[in-house]
C-alpha cells in the first residue's frame, strides 16, 4: 500500500541528471586579446565578463549539487514515511 504518490527511481534518475549536468558545466575560455591599442577596453570588458560568468558558473554547479543532494534526502525521508503511514493504516484497517 502505498500513500503519497512517489516515484522513488524516476527521481534518482532526474536527480542523477541533475549532478551531471553540474559536473559538465565548462568554464568558457578566451583566446588571446590584445592588451594595448584601440580594442584594449573591449578586451578588458569582454574578459572581466567571461570572469564573471565563471564565477556565476562554479555557483550554479554548486547549487545544483545541494539541490540535488537535499531532493534525495527529501525523497528517501518520503518514503519512510509513506511506508510508517501505510503501516499504521493496515493496522488500523488491515
Amino acid at each position: 500500500m502505498h500513500i503519497l504518490n512517489l516515484d522513488t527511481a524516476a527521481t534518482e534518475t532526474n536527480l542523477d541528471s541533475l549532478r551531471a549536468d553540474a559536473d559538465a558545466l565548462t568554464p568558457t575560455s578566451l583566446p588571446q586579446l590584445p592588451a594595448a591599442g584601440p580594442l584594449a577596453g573591449l578586451a578588458t570588458a569582454i574578459t572581466n565578463a567571461v570572469a564573471a560568468a565563471n564565477d556565476q558558473a562554479v555557483l550554479l554547479t554548486d547549487e545544483a549539487r545541494r539541490v540535488a543532494d537535499n531532493m534525495s534526502v527529501f525523497s528517501d525521508k518520503a518514503s519512510l514515511i509513506d511506508v510508517s503511514t501505510a503501516h499504521s493504516f493496515k493496522a488500523l484497517h488491515p
